[in-house]
């Protein structure tokens, strides 16, 4: 087996989710289908115009001490302006970010700091699933899923997975991201602040 590390992640769970609603002047189910099936580049003028907290019984402690990196209404990635710093210095290809101006529950009070949607654009094709464990095959053949289990998965990709783009998402496999062992170095390293992040090295077979 190769040398090489790179980590997978089962971030998208509930335990990640923040009540953080967005605006957005056009239908509500294209845009969220973009950023969670899409793997491309969104135009900009299509983002949401603001984010907001949904519902006014939030706790302050709650609203004061947003994770660096979360999930808010229609599975949305949003992540804080050091998080997105922090990436900027990997190579990210098309993957894009969108400032979202963060308000009360009341969309009138602008919260401090600045905060973004994150679109994961790029793909990559390098899943060998007969070298794969624990993968359950979707209704269309050759894409997979991660049942729920008491084990995690046993991932396998072919070599050419280590070069490129340091955070993508394999094109046969759902509900998983993939990075770099350089930027899950620097995610620690940072202390960004996550909820959960459990992380799972791949094999990389030579």
């Amino acid at each position: 087996m190769s040398d090489a590390v790179i980590w997978l992640t089962s971030f998208e769970m509930k335990s990640n989710d923040r009540p953080i609603d967005w605006h957005l002047s056009r239908p509500r189910i294209d845009f969220i289908h973009e950023m969670k099936y899409g793997r491309a580049p969104i135009d900009p003028a299509d983002a949401p115009d603001y984010a907001f907290f949904a519902g006014k019984g939030i706790p302050a402690k709650q609203r004061n001490n947003l994770p660096d990196l979360s999930i808010i209404t229609g599975g949305i990635f949003f992540v804080s302006g050091a998080f997105r710093n922090l990436l900027l210095g990997f190579e990210l290809g098309r993957s894009q970010f969108f400032e979202v101006p963060l308000y009360e529950a009341d969309q009138k009070t602008l919260r401090p700091g600045r905060w973004f949607m994150l679109n994961i654009a790029e793909t990559k094709n390098t899943l060998v699933p007969e070298a794969c464990e624990g993968l359950e095959e979707k209704a269309t053949k050759g894409y997979f899923s991660v049942p729920i289990q008491p084990n995690p998965p046993v991932v396998a990709l072919r070599p050419e997975a280590a070069s490129g783009v340091e955070l993508w998402y394999e094109e046969r496999l759902t509900t998983r991201f993939f990075l770099s062992d350089q930027l899950k170095t620097a995610i620690k390293s940072e202390k960004m602040k996550i909820r959960a992040f459990p992380l799972q090295k791949a094999i990389i077979l030579d």
